[in-house]
């Protein structure tokens, strides 16, 4: 039996090495596609550009919560943004029936809020510190309009209803008009009508308010 040739076995090693290295590249490609599966698959990480969780808390260098945006038991959202103290200062909501609403906060009490309804209603509210006064205004689905101003038990409001007329009226303590200037037609349909004081508080939809929680989505009109 002859030996082989030297040249015979460079050629044998040769092809050796390079099926070595076939292999040893396989397997590499074979580790991380593994390796990727196992952690993909696992959730131990999210694909990129994605957050998923139930709650965002923002927190200074001194560990007071400054904001947080979640969602709350009905499943609407909510951002909040909170002062040094941790007090309420700006609050995003939208509710359950897709109402939004942007209201700003002191000392805890809602002050400035407005909001929009799916309905077409959009309403824009002003409250003082003790509850004693307020202005609003509002623009109701039928395109009718108007402001009002209270202080203590006394108002004042004027509207434009959606055939063009309008009325200024003076309401008393107990809600009812004592004085007006215009078509008296055009105060019908508003809380006035309803024998509903203008201190009451009505939502975007124009009904009556749902509790006090619902105080940063209402507007005062007779």
């Amino acid at each position: 039996m002859e030996s082989p040739s030297l040249e015979a076995v460079c050629v044998r090693l040769n092809h050796l090495e390079r099926e070595n290295r076939i292999l040893k590249r396989a397997g590499v490609v074979l580790s991380f596609a593994f390796i990727a599966w196992v952690v993909l698959g696992s959730g131990f990480v999210k694909p990129a550009g994605q957050v998923v969780a139930e709650r965002f808390i923002l927190k200074d260098s001194s560990g007071q919560v400054r904001a947080h945006l979640s969602t709350k038991s009905d499943g609407s959202p909510e951002l909040a943004l909170f002062g040094q103290k941790g007090s309420r200062v700006v609050s995003l909501n939208a509710s359950a029936d897709d109402t939004g609403s942007l209201d700003y906060f002191d000392k805890g009490d809602v002050r400035v809020s407005l909001s929009s309804t799916p309905g077409g209603s959009a309403v824009l509210n002003f409250m003082d510190r003790n509850g004693k006064s307020a202005s609003g205004m509002y623009m109701w689905p039928d395109s009718s309009t108007g402001v009002g101003f209270r202080s203590g038990d006394r108002s004042v409001y004027m509207k434009v209803a959606a055939d063009g007329s309008s009325r200024l009226s003076f309401f008393d303590k107990d809600g009812k008009e004592i004085d007006g200037i215009g078509d008296p037609a055009s105060v019908a349909g508003t809380g006035a009508a309803a024998g509903i004081p203008g201190r009451s508080q009505f939502s975007a939809g124009g009904g009556t308010p749902d509790s006090l929680g619902s105080r940063s989505r209402t507007l005062l009109v007779p």
